[in-house]
């Protein structure tokens, strides 16, 4: 067992270093993709293990006096001594030309150095509008002096088709921090439809989640939607429209990494899926996500038409398979596994008499799928959330949430599971951990049986200053594994989430909450309502009715309006800029889908 965990140790000191050279080509726009002037530029990260490093691109464009649809930058960045095992992350702007005005993000490329050593990727990368050509090369170093040729990591196009992966918004490939104009979407799709069969599938595509693919592939299955649609009743339908959003957080220049997911899957006008999972866990967060968000769509993309009969049974199985991926992913760290029944990594003896420990990582789910443009079936686990939003004869919108959050103060959850366990639920606050008294038990026996809040640790939490995690006063609290467990005591602010595999042992679990409502029939006819699913990086900064009530506005605003957009992308920046000065670049990530209904 030392042995092998010497040589593990021994790979994660070891890398090969080598030199980077990134060089900004061009930015290519469509008429109308943009509004304004355009003056693009980039700015690039080299994330390390140790640090992270800034370069950015000189700004051109309309500035430059070139031509904005087509801007120029041919300007490299070098970079010595750069970890084989790093990241390049380039976001692209847009520079506001109004005095004070906030720069557009454009979009982001994120580029896994060890991942194109294996198999490099296409020079084109998606933007929300339009793409960006970046050119990535590596010379191996060995004492400062090059090893071996220099490789290119990005490969041009050939014969009208990208070498290697093209990246596509949300999925396991981007790390994509932008939003999606549905304008934009809808002007490729009408250009699509003008040219030939083929070109309109590949058009399709664009800068989304691979909407061509994913409208297809059901077709060829034998359980997915195109199976079951002649037997589906033809009944009147609502019309989406829908917007999406993520963000790292904060400034949205940190360190920090996005471990936020999303994806949207389309089998047709009438059927779709709509999911944020928010991953967590230090190195494995994203991972989780990632892996889990895959899982879960090609689940449904196989199982979408068994959602008409038995809805319930379909999404326990989704996040099964999710479930099942996170611990695939994980184990295929490099640093990781399998030990006493347990995925586990080496850490110092200090730390852990055993010399190895159970690796954390997870990841929240709210998924919420459409069937027959009438149908929502929502199923979640942990504290991302999907609320529903209906307009009141007043003018009003009445919200609903259509799962509660998983949170630890939900009683119900500690007696159904939790309470049968050796885990402790406390209130976080800074002295926890000094003194035994000073842990603050969330719950207590009622009078009457059973369990109830306690009122007394309400008191002294906030006597100790424990914080609230949300606008709507909720306090933080954590689930804690027990000290004189097996493996050593973990914290966790969920009852409910996939991954996560040690506190599944303390009666956290992965099985959703599922929900099942006649939407068409709530709204009847001419009637108007707006989902959003997002992460707690979004919701933990608003009341839920503000929320809503704010993106209620779009109902009145034109489908797939500039105004629209305006009024999704002004609340997700409004949230961003609320974590930014509460919490400066250690703001949480966050990401949203917003869908609005219109009865036919």
């Amino acid at each position: 067992v030392q042995g092998a965990r010497a040589a593990r140790a021994l790979r994660r000191m070891v890398a090969s270093l080598g030199r980077v050279q990134l060089k900004f080509v061009e930015a290519v726009y469509e008429e109308g993709d943009v509004e304004g002037p355009v003056s693009t530029y980039c700015d690039a990260m080299i994330l390390e293990k140790s640090k992270w490093r800034r370069r950015r691109s000189k700004q051109r464009g309309a500035a430059a006096g070139e031509d904005p649809l087509h801007p120029v930058w041919d300007e490299e960045v070098e970079v010595d001594a750069v970890r084989d095992d790093s990241k390049v992350i380039i976001d692209v702007w847009n520079k506001a030309c109004a005095a004070g005005s906030q720069h557009e993000f454009f979009g982001k490329v994120t580029l896994r150095l060890s991942e194109l050593l294996a198999k490099p990727t296409s020079v084109w990368h998606e933007l929300l509008p339009g793409r960006v050509r970046i050119e990535l090369r590596w010379t191996p170093l060995m004492d400062g002096q090059p090893t071996g040729e220099t490789i290119l990591l990005t490969l041009p196009e050939h014969n009208g088709e990208a070498i290697g992966r093209v990246v596509s918004a949300g999925t396991a490939e981007t790390h994509a921090q932008k939003t999606l104009d549905q304008r934009t979407r809808d002007k490729r799709a009408e250009a699509a439809e003008a040219a030939s069969a083929a070109a309109a599938e590949e058009a399709a595509v664009g800068a989304r989640t691979s909407r061509a693919r994913d409208a297809a592939e059901p077709v060829k299955s034998a359980g997915g939607l195109a199976s079951a649609a002649a037997a589906a009743p033809v009944l009147p339908a609502l019309k989406m429209d829908y917007y999406e959003y993520t963000h790292r957080g904060g400034s949205g220049h940190g360190p920090k990494e996005n471990q936020d997911a999303y994806f949207i899957l389309e089998l047709d006008e009438r059927n779709r899926v709509f999911a944020v999972l928010d991953g967590h866990g230090g190195e494995h967060g994203r991972v989780a996500s990632h892996a889990a968000a895959d899982a879960m769509q090609a689940y449904l993309r196989a199982h979408f038409a068994r959602l008409r009969t038995e809805p319930e049974k379909v999404m326990e199985e989704t996040f099964s398979a999710a479930h099942e991926a996170i611990y695939a992913a994980i184990k295929a760290m490099p640093d990781v596994f399998e030990k006493d029944g347990m995925l586990c990594m080496d850490v110092d003896e200090e730390d852990w008499p055993l010399g190895y420990d159970a690796v954390d990582g997870g990841s929240t789910a709210s998924v919420a799928a459409i069937v027959d443009g009438r149908t929502l079936i929502y199923a979640a686990v942990g504290d991302s959330a999907g609320l529903l939003a209906l307009p009141t004869p007043r003018g009003g919108t009445h919200t609903t949430e259509l799962v509660p959050e998983h949170s630890p103060v939900r009683v119900d959850e500690w007696s159904a599971r939790l309470s049968k366990t050796d885990v402790q639920v406390v209130y976080d606050h800074p002295e926890m951990f000094d003194a035994p008294e000073k842990m603050l038990h969330v719950f207590c026996k009622a009078p009457g049986g059973g369990w109830q809040l306690s009122q007394e640790s309400i008191r002294r939490a906030d006597e100790a200053g424990c914080g609230f995690k949300t606008e709507r006063g909720d306090r933080s609290a954590v689930i804690m594994t027990p000290e004189n467990g097996r493996f050593s005591q973990m914290l966790l602010n969920v009852t409910r989430s996939l991954g996560d595999f040690y506190h599944q042992d303390y009666g956290v679990t992965w099985r959703p909450e599922t929900v099942v409502r006649d939407l068409a029939s709530e709204l009847g006819p001419n009637g108007k309502a707006v989902l959003c699913v997002a992460s707690d990086g979004v919701w933990d900064l608003w009341t839920f009715e503000d929320a809503m009530a704010d993106l209620a506005h779009g109902m009145a605003q034109p489908v797939a309006s500039a105004a629209r957009r305006q009024r999704v992308l002004s609340f997700m920046d409004a949230s961003r800029a609320k974590g930014e000065e509460a919490f400066g670049d250690s703001a949480d990530n966050l990401t949203g889908i917003v869908v609005y209904f219109e009865a036919e």
